[in-house]
């Protein structure tokens, strides 16, 4: 397992405490930094309101990628 492959296995958060960026795609799932380039996308949060089904795509950057963390 490469260092990267190791990072996407971290858990998801719940849809609800994702930020505006976050959930937008334009900062790191884990630790809200702004994205610019480097990032990875590592799944997608199922969620629902009412009828409606959301499906959130999440990504990492580099920050949370390295092997050192």
């Amino acid at each position: 397992m490469t260092a990267v492959d190791a990072r996407l296995t971290r858990p998801l958060p719940d849809a609800g405490t994702l930020t505006w960026g976050q959930s937008q795609g334009r900062a790191c799932i884990w630790c809200r930094r702004l994205l610019s380039h480097g990032a990875v996308m590592v799944g997608v949060i199922h969620d629902q309101v009412g009828a409606h089904r959301l499906r959130t795509e999440v990504w990492a950057g580099p920050c949370c990628l390295r092997s050192d963390q």
